[in-house]
């Protein structure tokens, strides 16, 4: 997941380029569906600390 939106500066400005918006919309899906996946396999409430805070950090990356 954290790959995935790691390309997004890419993605938009391929988009721009080619003008091409319906690219966007589809990365930014399959980046919706991968962070659904990750988040239901993943509870962010768990009762280790370190594990915990290392899964509410990728959440808020992705949010942002």
């Amino acid at each position: 997941m954290l790959v995935a939106l790691d390309r997004y500066p890419e993605i938009v400005a391929q988009a721009a380029r080619s003008r091409t918006p319906h690219a966007l919309v589809h990365y930014l899906r399959e980046l919706a569906n991968s962070f659904h996946t990750w988040y239901n396999a993943a509870p962010i409430l768990v009762d280790e600390a370190g594990l915990r805070d290392a899964r509410v950090a990728s959440r808020t990356v992705c949010v942002r």
